[in-house]
């Protein structure tokens, strides 16, 4: 169950070697925080709502790497 709803509010897809995410936050939500651990492997990820050079500036304070689309 719980799986499921993460999956559909952060548009997640797993497959072997792919990861999709493809965002549906409510729209109340500014961000939103999701870690993902596999394989003794840990990804986090930041979903921000704002413009682009915000998220930019915020990516740069936590030392973060941007994933543009696609």
């Amino acid at each position: 169950m719980q799986r499921a709803v993460i999956e559909s509010i952060f548009g997640l897809q797993q497959q072997a070697t792919t990861l999709c995410l493809t965002p549906c936050l409510p729209s109340h939500w500014n961000e939103a925080q999701l870690t993902l651990r596999r394989d003794g492997n840990s990804l986090h990820f930041i979903l921000l709502r704002t413009r682009a050079d915000a998220a930019l500036e915020a990516a740069r304070l936590r030392t973060a790497r941007v994933l543009n689309p696609g």
